[in-house]
């Protein structure tokens, strides 16, 4: 019981920062334990300490602006119960605890998971690591105290590992769109890259982002491209 009633401290000295993190930031929303998000809540309900019921980690915290990106809390009151030898003990360390639950949430997002013990903000302990999804190694970020929510941000888009996953998608998408502007769209190769530039420019424009997905056919969408164009 002790050790419940001291853990509750280490919850509020993490509360309390990401309380006035939010002042700064107010873009997020902050959950403890449970989630109304449905993919998380799925993917958690596998990612049991024991082997049965859903997992539970302290904090939940989604980025509006950053939709595929999540950070995960966990934390223990004991600083010896930070992170285990072989981080294989998720039940009773901070560290093993949220890597376990983060390499479920990676199947589906963009995870950062920190790990959190002590009952004093001078003898707080922090892990921070960062998963990305379709990277099967994480990486251990140089974060050991706790941030605001734009370095959290920093810390996952100057990830090594995200520039490589993201040329390597790009190059996928490249591929695709290329074979669909020839066989679908029925473009000559002087055209394709003109069709491109043409969106690229419009996506300069906010009410062309705010509006290209409301037009009814491809006739309105070609028009309001060649005017944004235009504008731009």
């Amino acid at each position: 019981d002790m050790a419940t009633l001291n853990e509750r401290e280490t919850e509020n000295i993490v509360r309390e920062h990401f309380k006035e993190a939010k002042k700064e930031y107010p873009a997020v929303l902050i959950e403890e334990q449970l989630t109304k998000n449905p993919r998380i809540e799925k993917l958690l309900k596998t990612a049991s300490k024991q082997g049965k019921g859903g997992g539970k980690p302290e904090f939940i915290i989604t980025f509006n602006e950053e939709n595929d990106l999540i950070m995960l809390i966990e934390c223990k009151a004991d600083v010896k119960k930070h992170e285990s030898k072989d981080r294989n003990n998720p039940k009773e360390y901070a560290v093993d605890g949220v890597i376990l639950y983060a390499s479920y949430l990676a199947r589906d997002f963009n995870v950062i998971a920190l790990a959190v013990s002590g009952q004093t903000k001078k003898e707080l302990k922090v892990s921070t690591f960062v998963f990305l999804q379709d990277v099967p190694q994480y990486r251990q970020a140089k974060a050991n105290n706790l941030l605001n929510f734009q370095d959290y941000i920093r810390i996952y888009k100057s990830n090594p590992d995200k520039e490589k996953r993201d040329i390597s998608r790009l190059m996928r998408y490249s591929k695709k769109l290329h074979n669909d502007l020839r066989d679908f769209a029925k473009l000559s190769e002087p055209e394709k890259p003109l069709l491109v530039s043409a969106i690229l420019i419009a996506l300069e424009n906010d009410s062309f982002i705010s509006s290209y997905s409301k037009k009814k056919n491809a006739s309105e969408l070609a028009k309001l491209l060649v005017g944004t164009v235009k504008e731009v």
